[in-house]
């Protein structure tokens, strides 16, 4: 656990949500993390507070100072060879890594044109400034947030071994994705506290007749826990990030310096959050028509400054709990 993590002794859980579901309902905050999961204190309506309970963020700050953090794109182990033994974990691994048939034909394969990509990735809890100086205990793949920018090819499979660092279930999920049942982040199929799962992601297209349906092309994705009753905290708490494919209309594109490539693809999310005054995350789990932030950040921090030199092209994605 990194050195800025929230203390392990006050690790959140999936039992701990629920069970703190009744006690929200009479202080009305969920906090999740640290000393104080549920905050019993009441504090004046802000001005431009649009939130449901007469409650708001309580800190105050100057907008547009701070310089926008772009995450990163998550860098491979290798391409081709396996750095380690597919499905060497707890969770194991598809069982399509092995057999590329497709169901309706068991002569023909799923289309795949590149050679398989490897990565690790973990799920950790951390602590970010989502409004500066105002340390917010937070989840985080590879402990960012939001967390690292996958890109691929379309046609070239990945493995991601996920290792969850946390001490709740975790199911991770790419929105948008072709993918087996085993990686496609059912809300069951866990990764539980201290394990691995090798979540394989195929990236591939629909056949029509033996023939590859590039309509059908992934391009803008994101992936995002999918756990079992909690999903909306814990993708509230951090856990999303970008997933770009690209096929080869667009590589052509690109290669020609007709849409830009970096750094001049810049993926941006828009989240709306809101803190208790400890500066963890307000959070009702028995409020399912979601939660309106007062807080609304392109990219973190809140205060976040976009400077543009050049004409850049831009991914986007909201994340907002009532959109």
């Amino acid at each position: 656990m990194p050195a800025n993590s929230s203390s392990s002794s006050d690790d959140i859980s999936r039992r701990k949500v629920i069970a703190t579901g009744a006690a929200a309902v009479a202080a009305g905050v969920f906090a999740g993390f640290g000393d104080s999961a549920v905050s019993k204190s009441k504090r004046k309506r802000k001005s431009k507070d649009n939130d449901n309970d007469g409650n708001g963020t309580p800190q105050s700050f100057e907008p547009f100072t701070q310089p926008m953090a772009v995450p990163p794109v998550k860098q491979e182990l290798s391409i081709g060879a396996p750095p380690f033994t597919p499905g060497d974990v707890f969770h194991g691994i598809a069982p399509e890594f092995y057999d590329r048939s497709i169901a309706e034909d068991p002569s023909l394969n799923w289309y795949e044109a590149h050679p398989t990509k490897w990565y690790e990735m973990e799920i950790r809890e951390t602590t970010h400034e989502i409004i500066p100086g105002v340390q917010t205990p937070v989840f985080g793949y590879d402990g960012m947030y939001p967390g690292p920018t996958f890109k691929s090819r379309v046609g070239q499979p990945m493995v991601v071994r996920t290792r969850n660092m946390t001490g709740t279930e975790m199911s991770v999920h790419l929105h948008g994705g072709h993918n087996p049942a085993h990686s496609d982040g059912y809300p069951n199929f866990f990764v539980l506290p201290g394990r691995a799962r090798d979540y394989f992601y195929t990236n591939t297209v629909p056949l029509e007749g033996g023939i590859p349906d590039f309509g059908e092309s992934p391009s803008t994705m994101w992936y995002h826990d999918h756990a079992m009753d909690i999903t909306a905290f814990n993708v509230w708490a951090g856990l999303a990030g970008f997933f770009l494919t690209f096929n080869d209309i667009e590589m052509g594109l690109i290669n020609n310096n007709v849409i830009p490539d970096d750094p001049y693809d810049i993926p941006i999310v828009v989240q709306d959050r809101r803190l208790n005054a400890d500066g963890t995350l307000f959070f009702d789990p028995l409020d399912h028509n979601g939660t309106l932030g007062d807080l609304t950040s392109v990219g973190i921090p809140a205060a976040t400054l976009i400077e543009f030199r050049d004409v850049p092209r831009i991914s986007s994605r909201t994340s907002c709990r009532m959109r």
